[in-house]
């Protein structure tokens, strides 16, 4: 069973993440080099498949999470 992770422990993983690569577009195959896939975390954030209150959406927002990821065409 996968673990579910709080959203205090996701929203630090986010902004460490952000601090070494300069934005949260977090591809889905990210893993932290503890081996956490927040890759996938972020993917079911964006297709609300884990909920979030208002307040997390807020706190999401303050630092600059993609939402909609554009998929580049060939």
């Amino acid at each position: 069973m996968a673990r579910r992770f709080k959203f205090d422990e996701v929203l630090r993983l986010l902004v460490e993440y952000k601090e070494e690569n300069g934005h949260c577009n977090v591809p889905k195959s990210h893993k932290t080099v503890s081996g956490i896939a927040l890759g996938w975390i972020v993917s079911n954030i964006r297709r609300g498949k884990r909920s979030t209150t208002l307040e997390e959406k807020a706190q999401l927002d303050a630092i600059a999470f993609v939402w909609k990821v554009r998929i580049k065409k060939k």
